[in-house]
């Protein structure tokens, strides 16, 4: 039951049951709202749209983290009511927020929990609502102390967190409070520091968020907070070489990943080869391929076809498309003799890679498996990087024009074979001879 209760939060989060652009009809009972009302019902939704991103994860860390289970429970409760009052579009549930009883108390309540998951947690909610007067109670947890013996490993403290709420708020008179979470022994504080100096656009700080990614200390978590903090703040272009650098430390796979992402959304070519370093590690090499992909940097292409028999079937997968994306035909043959892999998305890898090269020679091995994904995008930005969400919708594009080619350049009746019934017998090794060509 449980375990259903925070599904359900989770999927209320995430639903889009708060889309400010999303036009409801009203509910029965509703009152009309006055312009004011309206506003803030508004403003307050968009909000909740805006950083529902965030709430996904502060869930899964409370419900795997709390120390104390009955504030946990409490504050999931409270948060699944104000989801249900979010969703049901009726600005006169604005009340429920406000008074000594309302949410907003209620969680300042639950930010003074000893519980620094449980106070994390609640300081994120406030900060979402968007209420400036709480920014001084959340500064407060900036300086709490842990009380842990030395050799634990740290926490997902409430330092990190409040940062971050600062920072969704906007409250920049802090940002010098925060500045020293960079230097904090606790992984969580310095990446939530890294991220609230992000966002709040302090550029000033800039240079002491590259030593946070060039830091060699070997305790450090592998975490790309950093390289997201200069893009927020919008001078990561400055720090290409930094960013660069970090590609040639292989224990670093996570940063190193997203480093590569981002000199691809920098354009930054000619760091190609810093890039394709990875291709040499264990872990990474396929990442390291589809960014030196988009990169375009066809010169890489035989190194990348290596991977093709790669034990690990998500690098072969990584791999094939990405020589599809080079368009590197010379491999052409190599990924056909993938379509028949044992993995269904090494399959599914190879098929989108011969669709890119435009290899029509394979459309008959091709199509029925590209038939085989019901809707959404061929290519989503979370299999590669955020910060390469232009580029993959690009590539998105640019793969549903060369397949209708693909599908155009075949007679409507094997076209019919290769991807619905005939495609069925085919994959199935049924004898018909209304599949022979």
């Amino acid at each position: 039951m449980k375990r259903a209760f925070v599904i359900l939060l989770i999927m209320l989060a995430a639903s889009g049951v708060v889309d400010a652009g999303q036009q409801t009809s009203k509910p029965a009972g509703v009152s009309e709202a006055s312009a004011t009302e309206r506003k803030t019902w508004d403003a307050l939704k968009e909000r909740f749209t805006k950083y529902s991103n965030y709430m996904s994860g502060n869930i899964w860390s409370l419900i795997h983290t709390y120390e104390s289970q009955a504030e946990m429970e409490q504050s999931l409760k409270l948060f699944e009511s104000i989801m249900v009052s979010l969703a049901s579009d009726d600005p006169a549930t604005l009340k429920r927020f406000d008074g000594p009883k309302g949410y907003k108390s209620q969680l300042v309540q639950f930010m003074n929990s000893k519980d620094d998951t449980v106070s994390g947690f609640a300081a994120f909610l406030l900060a979402i609502i968007g209420d400036m007067k709480y920014a001084p109670q959340i500064a407060a947890l900036l300086t709490r102390n842990i009380n842990l013996p030395p050799d634990k490993y740290p926490p997902i403290t409430v330092r990190g967190r409040a940062a971050v709420a600062l920072s969704l708020l906007g409250a920049k008179q802090y940002t010098e409070q925060i500045v020293p979470l960079l230097k904090s022994q606790n992984d969580y504080d310095r990446s939530g520091a890294a991220m609230a100096l992000g966002y709040l656009k302090a550029t000033e700080h800039a240079k002491e968020v590259v030593e946070l990614l060039l830091s060699e200390d070997l305790n450090l978590h592998d975490d790309d907070s950093a390289i997201h903090a200069l893009f927020e703040m919008g001078v990561a272009a400055n720090y290409k070489k930094e960013i660069a650098q970090v590609l040639g430390v292989e224990r670093r796979w996570e940063t190193s990943k997203t480093a590569a992402y981002a000199l691809v959304r920098l354009g930054a070519k000619e760091y190609a080869k810093d890039i394709a370093r990875r291709l040499e590690f264990q872990i990474g090499q396929g990442d390291a391929a589809k960014a030196l992909a988009l990169l375009g940097a066809k010169e890489y292409a035989n190194e990348i076809a290596s991977l093709l028999s790669n034990e690990d079937s998500f690098t072969r997968e990584k791999a094939a498309l990405a020589l599809g994306i080079l368009g590197a035909r010379d491999h052409a043959p190599a990924l056909a003799k993938l379509l028949k892999d044992n993995e269904w998305w090494v399959r599914m890898g190879a098929a989108k890679a011969l669709v890119l090269m435009e290899a029509t020679e394979y459309s008959r091995e091709v199509l029925p498996i590209i038939a085989e994904q019901k809707g959404g995008a061929y290519f989503d930005p979370s299999d590669f990087n955020e910060l390469v969400t232009e580029q993959v919708n690009q590539l998105d594009t640019r793969f549903r024009a060369q397949l209708t080619r693909m599908k155009g350049q075949l007679p409507a009746s094997r076209l019919e074979l290769q991807t619905g019934a005939g495609a069925y017998l085919a994959r199935s090794g049924v004898p018909a001879l209304a599949h022979q060509w």
